[in-house]
């Protein structure tokens, strides 16, 4: 026997280490997914964490924040400077709690009709019924 060539022994030993070290590999990498998989998930499960103010009748540089030398805010200017700031808005009217609707429903006033707060006031629906107007934004 050649002393060089490896007996078919020690070749099926060899073999069945190299698949054993591959099956571990592999074991270690859907562990490691697994993991990560899980890590997501808690981090989509957490709610939003926003803050929104719409304020009425502020110049651009009300808070000292936004560069107001005189105008003392120091909470607001503590929230601008954790968060983020927008610093540009458009209105779509001049009357505020309008421009409100049309903010949370991302609709313009000809659409969302909230052109009166309260009770009292209905409006025809495209369907052709009549609502009263509530607080929420008709359907």
């Amino acid at each position: 026997a050649d002393n060089n060539v490896p007996s078919q022994e020690s070749r099926i030993r060899e073999k069945t280490e190299r698949l054993r070290r591959m099956m571990e590999e592999k074991k270690e990498k859907e562990e490691q997914a697994a993991k990560e998989a899980a890590e997501e998930t808690e981090e989509e499960r957490r709610p939003m964490n926003i803050l929104l103010f719409y304020a009425d009748d502020w110049r651009h540089d009300t808070l000292g924040a936004a560069g107001n030398p005189v105008v003392k805010t120091p909470v607001l200017d503590a929230l601008a400077k954790e968060g983020m700031m927008f610093t540009e808005n458009c209105v779509t009217t001049s009357i505020c709690w309008v421009s409100r609707a049309t903010l949370y429903s991302g609709q313009y006033l000809a659409r969302h009709h909230f052109e009166m707060l309260g009770r009292g006031r209905t409006i025809t629906l495209p369907n052709g019924t009549e609502q009263e107007m509530e607080f929420e934004v008709p359907q």
